[in-house]
């Protein structure tokens, strides 16, 4: 049996939430930015972002959307969201949590979302069915995710 990946737990994610806000955002932007496209949510919407790491996905859907909330499993990365959230006078209900057990009852959100998060989570079916229940009927979710690793030749 293969051990976890050291990215499904959250001190990994705490120890790099600095330099992963500075730059993974610039990089991870347009996903972000090409994800509120595909769910196109109303500017009266319920919006989540699950795995939100330091907030990418939260703080551009915030301007444009009535609720924002967001979870991630790394406490630095929720501290980042909310400086970054404060500096830019946005309001973003951001919690740490689990992905794969959230906390807001049934039909709560217009659309969620996880960019690269849902990837490591230990269960993914688990996670997907949260993100759907936590949905309202119509809503949209999406997911982001890397393609698989697969070797370019076998090992020898």
């Amino acid at each position: 049996m293969t051990s976890p990946s050291p990215l499904a737990d959250p001190a990994s994610w705490n120890l790099v939430d600095e330099a992963y806000a500075e730059r993974g955002v610039h990089f991870l932007h347009p996903y972000a930015r090409d994800a509120i496209a595909l769910a196109a949510p109303a500017a009266d919407a319920r919006v989540l972002d699950v795995a939100c790491g330091p907030g990418t996905l939260a703080l551009l859907v915030a301007p444009e959307v009535a609720q924002v909330a967001a979870l991630d499993f790394a406490a630095a990365m929720i501290d980042r969201l909310r400086e970054r959230a404060d500096r830019a006078g946005l309001e973003v209900d951001a919690r740490v949590g689990d992905g794969q057990d959230l906390p807001w009852p049934d039909a709560s959100f217009d659309a969620a979302f996880s960019m690269f998060g849902l990837i490591f989570f230990p269960d993914h079916a688990r996670g997907l069915r949260e993100l759907h229940r936590v949905l309202r009927p119509g809503g949209r979710a999406v997911v982001g995710s890397w393609i698989p690793f697969e070797p370019s030749h076998p090992s020898r």
